[in-house]
């Protein structure tokens, strides 16, 4: 599976345990823009960050420093580009694994733990392939 699927996946799992209430790593990012995912309730409110982007001219500031960004990676490959959102996720989701099994320990029911291992574990050694795959050229 190409590493894009497995990134897309990430993401939306994230997602969804954040609105179950699940500890996760996006909390930080998710009150940066302003949404607020607790427990089923979706709650989008005024942010600084949207405000510095989207109001005060943050855009045209915001295009041109993609601009200048695009023309001196050029010469780059695209893994060089899209690592920095590659590992971010990476670090999302192990944030949300630790929160699932620190839920799933504090139950006492280690048949739980297991089945959670078990789901999560082949996933991430197939993110793990992915990457050496993508980082290869070979995805």
């Amino acid at each position: 599976m190409k590493i894009y699927k497995y990134l897309m996946i990430m993401i939306v799992s994230v997602l969804v345990f954040e609105i179950m209430g699940v500890t996760t790593g996006a909390e930080t990012i998710l009150d940066l823009i302003g949404v607020d995912l607790q427990a089923g309730e979706i709650t989008v409110s005024d942010s600084t960050f949207y405000r510095r982007i989207f109001l005060s001219g943050g855009v045209l500031t915001l295009l041109t420093a993609a601009t200048v960004v695009a023309g001196l990676l050029v010469g780059l490959r695209e893994s060089a580009v899209v690592l920095p959102f590659i590992i971010g996720t990476l670090f999302v989701f192990a944030g949300t694994f630790v929160g699932i099994m620190q839920l799933t320990i504090a139950s006492n029911q280690a048949w739980l733990s297991a089945i959670i291992v078990s789901i999560l574990a082949p996933f991430s050694i197939g993110f793990a392939i992915a990457l050496i795959e993508f980082f290869r050229g070979t995805d």
